[in-house]
């Protein structure tokens, strides 16, 4: 386990985008598509029956997976496995989204995407359940930071320029001061605050 903090940690130091990774091709040939609960999401292993120590990759306010697959290769390479967790897929300046069943506007986030897929990787015999990390850059370590935060078991979090506190929401049919960018059980961090509800994690579909 103290390999698995090292090494992460050496990645969080040591990155930077690659541009010459812009392209759809597959960061590995084992990489599958998740499926239908985490749309965009992907999944890459290194050769090997396994099981393996997997990073959840959460890319920035850029959207899509294009965070995730810059840098799964190089942790591929070094014998994690990568799940590539894609959340937010904007329309902007007339673009179509990349994945129209992702929110297109960074608004109440469901922080619960980030269970589902410890889940759906604990299920499989070629993960080390036990060895699962978190890394995210700018929204995505504020939202790396809230998972780690709210749900259990997670073996490393790797926070790369994040916040201090989780920011409004904004993007297509916002207003200012009235979302939250994440949401957990449905509702903002500051409603949960403003209530006195206890941050229990709620069941996972």
């Amino acid at each position: 386990m103290k390999h698995f903090w090292i090494s992460l940690s050496l990645f969080a130091i040591t990155f930077a985008p690659d541009a010459s990774a812009q392209g759809a091709a597959p960061v590995a040939p084992t990489e599958i598509q998740v499926g239908n609960a985490l749309p965009g999401s992907f999944f890459a292993t290194p050769e090997g029956h396994g099981p393996f120590p997997v990073i959840i990759i959460l890319g920035g306010s850029s959207g899509d997976d294009g965070d995730a697959r810059r840098l799964a290769p190089r942790l591929v390479a070094e014998g994690y496995a990568v799940f590539g967790l894609t959340y937010y897929s904007p329309a902007w300046y007339g673009r179509a989204a990349k994945f129209p069943e992702l929110p297109s506007a960074f608004r109440d986030i469901p922080v619960e995407r980030a269970a589902m897929a410890k889940q759906w990787l604990c299920a499989r015999k070629d993960v080390n359940c036990g060895a699962i990390g978190i890394y995210g850059v700018s929204k995505g370590a504020e939202f790396a930071l809230l998972a780690g935060s709210l749900i259990d078991g997670f073996a490393a979090i790797a926070a790369i320029v994040p916040s201090d506190v989780v920011w409004e929401g904004w993007g297509p049919g916002t207003s200012p001061g009235e979302s939250s960018s994440f949401s957990w059980g449905g509702k903002g961090p500051l409603a949960l605050c403003e209530t006195g509800r206890e941050l229990a994690q709620p069941g996972i579909p």
